[in-house]
């Protein structure tokens, strides 16, 4: 069925904004999601699903909206999927951003892994993505798994924006980090129950016209 949920997120009054949303799903069904702030809809730039043995799904969709209203505004996020749900969702409005959406993120350095294992070797939880950046751009990663007890292995420089459990046994964690003009690795490590664990990562590149910031 539909069900819906809301948050209040403030995108601040700073130049140059772009709100970017995070929503996970560690349930055993599939879901559909649609977000709005302040009752504009997000444009969609990342969504995938992968599951252990048909259940223990990792789910992560990204999105963006360009110029959110200044302030505080309500995130409202509709959720269409059969049985129980297990989501969450995070938002993270960063100033000093491109305001043109064919120039938000920079073109071919989108990068994506994804992995669904029974936890057999102690680094089979782990991933590490590089992706080219402009100075002072801001490359940024969110992580969504599922039964990972804990989240490591961040290589030195990403900031951590949230770390956060949720349901019985979802995490997502949000890092970025500055560029620097040249490739940047983003690496993340867990560990997780012996029976099945999954995961899906994203990285990009967000493109300024000044720095960066969040």
């Amino acid at each position: 069925g539909t069900r819906s949920t809301s948050f209040v997120h403030n995108n601040g009054t700073d130049e140059n904004r772009v709100l970017i949303l995070y929503i996970v799903n560690a349930g055993f069904y599939s879901v559909t999601v649609t977000p709005t702030s302040a009752g504009v809809n997000l444009t969609n730039v990342f969504e995938d699903s992968i599951a252990y043995a048909g259940s223990r799904r990792s789910y992560l969709w990204v999105g963006y909206l360009i110029a959110p209203a200044t302030g505080s505004s309500t995130i409202e996020i509709t959720i269409d999927g059969s049985g129980p749900l297990d989501c969450a969702a995070y938002a993270a409005t960063y100033s000093g951003a491109s305001q043109d959406s064919s120039n938000l993120f920079k073109t071919g350095q989108e990068e994506s892994a994804e992995l669904a294992d029974n936890n057999s070797e102690p680094g089979g939880m782990a991933f590490s993505i590089s992706s080219t950046t402009d100075a002072n751009s801001l490359i940024i990663n969110a992580w969504s798994t599922n039964y990972i007890d804990s989240h490591g292995g961040r290589t030195a420089g990403q900031t951590e924006r949230v770390e956060l459990g949720y349901g019985s046994t979802g995490r997502i964690s949000v890092t970025d980090s500055p560029g620097d003009g040249g490739a940047i690795t983003v690496s993340g490590s867990g560990t997780g129950n012996s029976s099945g664990a999954t995961y899906e990562a994203w990285v990009d590149v967000l493109l300024p016209p000044q720095n960066v910031s969040v």
